[in-house]
């Protein structure tokens, strides 16, 4: 990994399935691991500590409209000394017009005892 003495490991396995309809989007990624690219997940003397977690993500085409209603949740846990868990969960609707997107949703973070929500309006513009 990247640290000074470069005695940290940085492993990261994916299993990722998803399934795609006309009227739907289903993704499921499954994580196994050990340290981070930043070398956030070490001990002090550079030990990587296993990582595991996983996230749903799925959306939902309403027929005959232009919206479509998301939902995703990460679940992400550090096996450390304490160990580290972070869940976020993200909610909201898209509203698409000619090549462009409207989106709201709602994202809730929670990190150890820490609860972070965060309303997000945002447009993506494709021309």
């Amino acid at each position: 990994a990247n640290t000074g003495q470069n005695e940290s490991d940085y492993r990261m396995n994916l299993f990722y399935l998803s399934a795609q309809g006309v009227y739907q989007k289903l993704l499921i990624t499954y994580y196994t691991g050990k340290g981070s690219y930043g070398d956030d997940y070490i001990d002090d003397s550079g030990i990587s500590f296993k990582n595991n977690g996983y996230s749903v993500f799925g959306e939902i085409f309403i027929p005959s409209t232009s919206i479509s209603v998301f939902s995703r949740y990460d679940s992400f846990t550090s096996h450390q000394v304490n160990d580290l868990k972070q869940e976020t969960f993200i909610a909201g609707l898209t509203y698409r017009f000619l090549k462009n997107k409207l989106l709201i949703n709602f994202d809730r973070n929670k990190t150890g005892n820490t609860l972070t929500n965060m309303y997000e309006l945002a447009l993506e513009i494709n021309f």
